[in-house]
């Protein structure tokens, strides 16, 4: 695997193709993602707390997740959690305002004073111009916007279910409750009543989470190749999409 990767770094793809050994193509993306989860479902239990599914996209991520807490019978069995879930947009496409729809979040990547706002609050957009977002601060007020002229991220507001036994992975650091980006979770308790949950960190370390707050908390079966980065496990199921254009 690493002789793949190091070819793979440097732009030697038939190569690294070569050194991998187990390569299957399923052409259709319902079918090849229904495998996917099958074979991390029904790994003995231990070899699955060391494996994860790597994909391109938040889409093809989510779609996988799903499936695999289907398979593992949680899905249905916990309680819904709101979410602010990370879109997929490029560099350039973060540029431009027509990229901004109405009813998503907006976070800023550094602080800005002039325009009055925090980093790492969230920001809802409510209307949209050629060249500027409007958002709406925790106060009411309205903030013109000029993408061209700022960093921000895109987020989808969603719900996911999170049951006893999910595995999660914090997707923002929060420091207030000492969440960092990357640490994952294992479900052990949830009090569907208080919407409380115990959870087993990878240190051993058992936490209380209030989900009645605005946690950072994703499913972490399968991640995106940028949210595994730093992750260390023994086995990757990697679900290469070629006709996506983060694949590469």
């Amino acid at each position: 695997l690493r002789t793949a990767v190091l070819n793979a770094a440097n732009s030697k793809t038939d190569l690294a193709v070569k050194n991998l050994k187990h390569v299957y193509e399923i052409e259709n993306k319902e079918e090849r993602h229904n495998a996917i989860a099958d074979l991390y479902a029904n790994l003995p239990a231990k070899e699955r707390a060391n494996t994860i599914v790597v994909s391109g996209t938040n889409a093809d991520r989510s779609d996988i997740n799903k499936k695999i807490r289907e398979k593992l019978d949680v899905a249905g069995q916990g309680i819904p959690v709101d979410q602010l879930r990370v879109t997929d947009h490029t560099k350039a496409e973060l540029k431009l305002a027509r990229s901004y729809e109405i009813g998503q979040f907006v976070e800023f990547n550094f602080q800005q004073k002039k325009l009055n706002v925090t980093k790492g609050n969230s920001y809802e957009v409510i209307g949209r111009t050629n060249d500027e977002i409007i958002i709406k601060d925790d106060a009411g007020k309205d903030i013109s916007v000029k993408p061209k002229n700022t960093a921000m991220t895109i987020y989808n507001k969603s719900e996911i279910e999170i049951s006893k036994g999910d595995i999660l992975r914090v997707t923002k650091s929060n420091k207030e409750i000492d969440q960092a980006t990357g640490d994952i979770y294992k479900v052990m308790k949830l009090n569907k009543d208080s919407k409380k949950a115990f959870v087993e960190c990878s240190n051993g370390e058992i936490k209380e989470l209030d989900l009645n707050k605005k946690n950072h908390l994703d499913h972490a079966y399968a991640m995106t190749v940028h949210s595994s980065q730093g992750t260390t496990v023994d086995k990757v199921i990697v679900n290469l999409d070629t006709k996506s254009k983060t694949t590469n």
